[in-house]
């Protein structure tokens, strides 16, 4: 008498929690993806999610800092030269905001 075995049952997919996954991802997808891993309880890319937050995070407390002395160096420029020459105080606060906004140069 053979013996069969029995057939085996179909493994039920799971959404890949990198479906989708590029470059340029935002926050909020990371932390739905890292909310897919709770509910499906898989956590073998959390480690990943959490580093591309961290970078997230890191980059845009480079970008806030880059803005804040972009500012301070057009309120220095206003304030310096404001009493002396109006217009030279204006262009040096644009010339220094245009490091942080380049499409302003074209309002100049």
């Amino acid at each position: 008498m053979v013996k069969r075995s029995k057939p085996a049952k179909p493994k039920k997919e799971l959404p890949s929690l990198f479906e989708g996954t590029r470059e340029g991802r935002f926050l909020c997808e990371v932390l739905d993806a890292m909310r897919k891993t709770y509910e499906t309880r898989d956590f073998s890319g959390l480690m990943a999610m959490i580093e591309q937050i961290q970078e997230y995070a890191n980059r845009m407390e480079s970008g806030l800092s880059k803005t804040r002395y972009s500012a301070f160096d057009a309120y220095d420029a206003l304030n310096r030269n404001k009493d002396t020459d109006p217009k030279k105080a204006i262009r040096l606060a644009m010339e220094a905001l245009q490091g942080r906004w380049p499409a302003l140069k074209d309002r100049s």
